[in-house]
């Protein structure tokens, strides 16, 4: 889902990877108005059951104004801390 001010966070299953799925976190740079793709995504593995993408799997995404936290099957795999996502580099 993108919302108005055009970021997103996603998951990602990948049919071509079965074994792992994408956690990804899209958000344009105040003086951007695409997002900036690629910079704040991960590769998952399932952390137990079934690793497969073709296996039926509960994903929850929970997030806060701190951090966003993605879940498989209710398990924790990845939380992204807002700190870790300045890059002042390219302006975010």
């Amino acid at each position: 889902m993108i919302a108005d001010e055009r970021d997103e966070i996603d998951i990602e299953l990948l049919g071509g990877d079965l074994p792992q799925w994408q956690t990804n976190v899209f958000a344009p740079a105040p003086r951007d108005d695409q997002p900036l793709y690629g910079a704040f995504g991960e590769i998952e593995d399932y952390p137990h059951g079934q690793k497969s993408v073709r296996a039926i799997h509960s994903y929850t995404i929970d997030w806060n104004a701190d951090r966003i936290q993605w879940s498989v099957d209710g398990s924790e795999v990845r939380t992204l801390r807002k700190g870790v996502t300045i890059l002042p580099s390219l302006g975010y």
